[in-house]
């Protein structure tokens, strides 16, 4: 149990933990946020029990980031994911369910990376391509012309693109099946059924685990030319997807109530950690304030839904209240400073 006042760094444990696992940030857009005031770059690193491996993430103000495993700087984004593992909660989950699509996008790309890393190095390339190409279509723009060069980006975004399209569609067949039991279980057996699928930027919605043709993202990206060379940025692709949370008949992020919601957010986050557990070591839990506006009975409820195993759970609240585990640790965080107690 990590406990204190407010504003003294908990959080900022647990995001660490976090960006050491998936290579981003839970709550983070981009680094220059993550980076403290006045200095140039963050550095990361956790020794893994177990696997001996040590990680280290450099994190710049600006441009690329730099991975180590054991002290050997590695190349690709995947070489130094997977050796932590963890699934993150926090308040803001409820952003899953009612939030804009960029944070369904983010939960299914990092929950994809967890279960298979090897998928990071698939969107790096589609995040190159899509600055390269917006890039370009940006730079005509001001001319008024058709980009030179155009056709050659439009191959890469059609590669990599179904690439991490494919990534994301295989993931959710699996993730499908099992939040429906999770959010069964959490909500009741009376509760609507939970539903996932996929949508894609041209507005065609997808199953889990379908395929999507390359003949349908050409069509939709010479359908959105003229408009992307009179906007200047890159209109189709999988950055303008969306994942779609069905309860019942209607979407979820429209008509789900707030309690609904919160419980959603709760089974997908469980849903992943259950299938992370069945590829590999099981997920350190990462619990961000999630039991502090809780009353006693909900917060051991919700302590008592989530398997057991490794966890950090942070909270401003007297960490009595909460009826931790005989040998439970509580570190105290005051200032940045942490003291075990």
């Amino acid at each position: 149990m990590i406990h204190g006042r407010n504003g003294q760094g908990k959080t900022n444990l647990l995001e660490a933990v976090h960006v050491l696992a998936a290579g981003a940030s839970h709550r983070a857009a981009s680094a220059d946020v993550m980076v403290r005031d006045g200095y140039e770059r963050a550095l990361v690193t956790g020794a893994v029990d177990g696997s001996g491996a040590r990680v280290t993430l450099e994190i710049p103000q600006r441009g690329k980031w730099r991975a180590a495993v054991n002290g050997q700087v590695v190349r690709r984004r995947s070489e130094a994911l997977g050796k932590v593992r963890a699934v993150m909660f926090s308040p803001d989950d409820l952003d899953i369910v009612k939030g804009a699509p960029a944070g369904r996008r983010a939960f299914v790309d990092v929950a994809a990376v967890l279960l298979r890393p090897l998928v990071a190095d698939r969107q790096s390339e589609l995040e190159r391509v899509l600055r390269q190409r917006s890039a370009l279509l940006r730079s005509a723009r001001s001319r008024g012309v058709r980009p030179v060069g155009i056709d050659a980006w439009n191959e890469q975004l059609l590669r990599h693109g179904l690439a991490v399209i494919s990534d994301r569609l295989t993931f959710l067949s699996s993730l499908a099946a099992a939040v429906r039991l999770v959010h069964a279980r959490l909500a009741g057996a009376d509760a609507a059924m939970l539903d996932l699928s996929y949508r894609l930027s041209w507005g065609d919605v997808v199953a889990p685990g379908a395929a999507v043709t390359e003949g349908a993202f050409t069509a939709a990206l010479d359908s959105a030319a003229t408009a992307e060379r009179e906007r200047g940025v890159t209109l189709v692709g999988p950055h303008r997807d969306d994942l779609v949370i069905r309860l019942g008949d209607a979407d979820a992020r429209t008509h789900a109530s707030q309690g609904e919601s919160r419980t959603i957010a709760l089974a997908l986050r469980l849903a992943v950690h259950e299938l992370a557990a069945t590829t590999g070591e099981t997920p350190t839990l990462l619990l961000d304030d999630v039991v502090s506006e809780l009353d006693a009975d909900r917060a051991h409820a919700l302590l008592a839904t989530i398997p057991g195993h490794q966890a950090l759970i942070t909270t401003a609240d007297d960490p009595d209240r909460l009826g931790l585990a005989t040998g439970a640790r509580r570190v105290l965080v005051d200032q940045g400073r942490l003291t075990e107690r």
